[in-house]
């Protein structure tokens, strides 16, 4: 059976600001320590995101990306994904519209768990 990564949702603070970002850059550098494979933060709820924050996201990336470890953000508000366009950060960090789509980009196809002939699925 193929296994499927192991996966994290982050909630950063409504603020993403450079007031918060030693606490939020804390947590995201011990999930990188761990074995978690996939990051997923979620900015569904940010509200303010200004240079602090988009430069802790950036670290995040970098940190992740040199352990091997995928970061992934969805469900940013639009002032938040004009912010992210406007860096670039977008370009080099997969940003999602859903949870779901996240998902199905983080594992692939080979191993998507209703492809995978070595899992019985419950008929209705």
């Amino acid at each position: 059976m193929k296994q499927l990564p192991s996966f994290c949702i982050v909630h950063p603070p409504q603020h993403l600001t450079s007031t918060t970002q030693d606490v939020f850059y804390q947590h995201i550098y011990e999930l990188v320590q761990s074995r978690v494979e996939v990051i997923l933060i979620n900015l569904e709820t940010v509200t303010r995101l200004d240079s602090g924050g988009l430069g802790i996201l950036f670290g995040a990336f970098r940190i992740s990306h040199r352990q091997g470890k995928r970061l992934m953000l969805y469900s940013p508000q639009s002032h938040v994904v004009q912010n992210l366009h406007k860096t670039g950060l977008t370009q080099i960090v997969g940003t999602y519209a859903t949870l779901a789509d996240c998902i199905k980009d983080a594992i692939p196809y080979s191993q998507r768990w209703a492809q995978d002939q070595s899992i019985q699925l419950p008929e209705f």
